[in-house]
């Protein structure tokens, strides 16, 4: 059998990876061997261990092939053929490949290739809809506002969010955006937070003051900008917001568009 998994997205790669590592060794009597493409020889001794045959083991192996993109094609077609020849055996490929990648070179693999899987980089809504489901794995209840303020705070670094999410997974209980801002470590966002939040109503010359002092301190337009998307719950707020990050992505600044929003009636 063949996995292939590629992609440039590394941690659910890596954690996909290890869930079928752990099912594999759940059957017992398997030997694992662990190989890297970047390392001289290792396609060699792969297919010398895919070969070979041990007592203890009872002839069942899985090869994991790290950096396989480092392998030629053609070698990596050997290593693969000798894998899906024998039933005891199991090749488990990593790649950092794209899908044009791949495809460049799906007519010689795919013939081979048990099962593949393609990891891609996660953005936005895919993301947030990602540490959605991830929280339901994990039991935990949290606000879809609280994972767009995760996403604020991290970015889009897949693998923080995802430890950020199993963290607050041990605290037993639902979890709010408030809740995170709370805690220790994030105290700075949380003068954010409170100031976004309050950007969203008040008087104008309240709004003008607290947006020259945010400023002052160093605060973005764009941090403003998507910590009241975190917060804002009016619809005609929302509505609003939507419409100025529609027109930021078609290239107005988002200077100017913050500022109208900040001085316009409420």
């Amino acid at each position: 059998m063949v996995y292939f998994f590629y992609g440039p997205e590394a941690f659910r790669k890596r954690e996909q990876s290890h869930a079928l590592l752990r099912d594999v060794q759940k059957k017992g009597g398997v030997e694992i061997g662990i190989f890297s493409g970047a390392d001289e020889g290792a396609m060699a001794e792969a297919i010398d261990f895919l070969s070979s045959r041990t007592l203890f083991s009872g002839g069942k192996r899985l090869a994991l092939i790290k950096q396989a993109e480092e392998f030629s094609i053609d070698d990596m077609v050997l290593l693969i053929q000798r894998a899906s020849m024998d039933k005891e055996c199991v090749a488990l490929m990593l790649s950092s490949w794209t899908e044009k990648e791949y495809k460049k070179h799906e007519k010689k693999l795919s013939a081979y290739i048990t099962k593949k899987q393609y990891f891609g980089p996660l953005k936005g809504g895919d993301l947030i809809s990602y540490l959605s489901l991830r929280s339901k794995q994990k039991g935990l209840l949290i606000e879809k506002k609280a994972l767009v303020l995760l996403h604020s705070l991290y970015g889009d670094n897949v693998a923080l969010l995802s430890h950020e999410i199993d963290r607050l997974s041990f605290l037993g209980r639902s979890v709010s955006a408030s809740d995170i801002l709370a805690l220790p470590e994030h105290k700075e966002e949380k003068t954010l937070f409170e100031g976004s939040r309050a950007l969203l109503g008040g008087s104008l010359s309240g709004r003008l003051s607290l947006f020259e002092a945010l400023l002052f301190q160093g605060i973005g337009t764009e941090a403003l900008f998507y910590y009241m998307s975190a917060v804002a719950s009016k619809k005609s707020l929302i509505e609003r917001l939507s419409i100025i990050d529609t027109r930021m992505k078609q290239g107005e600044d988002l200077d100017l568009l913050f500022l109208s929003y900040v001085i316009s009636q409420h």
